[in-house]
């Protein structure tokens, strides 16, 4: 027989050494994954949209609040000017009567209401040149404060409507005197107080301030100059201010601070 070389046999694969490069193989790919992942981070989108409604939406409602609370005061003032006796409008007076809170019905009847409505808004009579309207103020998420002018001949009387909401609706709940410039507006009425406790000698307590009105008075003289005395022709700005002493009735005129009074005898 003829010498050959043997052949080789072929060499079988250890199967712990498959294990092994499959482990390997397998944390390659987890790592890989990984550092893949913190690479390209998923983006959080925030979408602004929502915010932006609910400001929107926001505005809306103030807008409207501030427009049915304007209508309200207004309206309540403008049917003031129908219920006068004799002709009072009994629609005007359902109407502001309606636009009562449940409060405010308490001091004002509907069956005595041409009475009591000059009472509830803190005048005596209908103001002839009509109403006005001064500015509003929301002030809560269901009250707010309407400002308007009683024009009358004789001068000009400011009132402030405090409005509440009731069952969706605006409702007058109270009525009550203010002033643009309140610190001028007691100087004013102190000066003329001061005055006329330094002429009569009588005590503070003594005196009754009746009314206070504003006025455009036509000139420096509060348009009661003394005889031969000149005037600055500009408008001057002030009060008319009534004091009850005992039983007699005094009225004088101001400008805004009181630095400047005349009697109207």
């Amino acid at each position: 027989m003829a010498k050959g070389k043997t052949p080789r046999r072929a060499r079988k694969s250890s199967p712990v050494l498959i294990v092994v490069l499959i482990i390997l193989l397998a944390v390659s790919l987890g790592l890989l994954w990984c550092v893949t992942t913190k690479e390209t981070p998923t983006p959080v989108t925030e979408d602004p949209k929502p915010i932006e409604i609910i400001d929107e939406v926001s505005e809306e409602e103030e807008r409207v609040m501030h427009e049915e609370a304007e209508l309200t005061g207004f309206g309540f003032m403008q049917d003031f000017l129908l219920v006068a006796p004799p002709d009072a409008d009994e629609e005007a007076i359902e109407r502001m009567y309606a636009a009562l809170s449940t409060t405010a019905k308490e001091e004002v009847s509907l069956e005595t209401f041409v009475q009591d409505i000059p009472l509830f808004i803190g005048v005596q009579d209908i103001p002839e040149q009509g109403v006005s309207v001064e500015d509003l103020q929301i002030t809560g998420p269901d009250t707010a404060e309407f400002f308007t002018g009683l024009n009358y001949e004789t001068g000009r009387v400011l009132r402030k409507l405090e409005l509440v909401m009731e069952d969706g609706e605006w409702k007058v709940d109270g009525v009550s005197e203010y002033h643009k410039d309140e610190e001028a507006y007691e100087a004013a009425v102190e000066a003329v107080m001061a005055l006329v406790m330094e002429e009569t000698e009588l005590e503070r307590g003594d005196l009754e301030l009746a009314s206070v009105t504003e006025h455009q008075w036509p000139d420096g003289c509060l348009g009661l100059p003394e005889e031969d005395e000149m005037c600055t022709m500009a408008i001057v700005p002030g009060y008319e201010v009534v004091i009850e002493v005992g039983e007699e009735t005094r009225t004088f005129r101001t400008d805004m601070d009181g630095s400047v009074i005349r009697e109207d005898v």
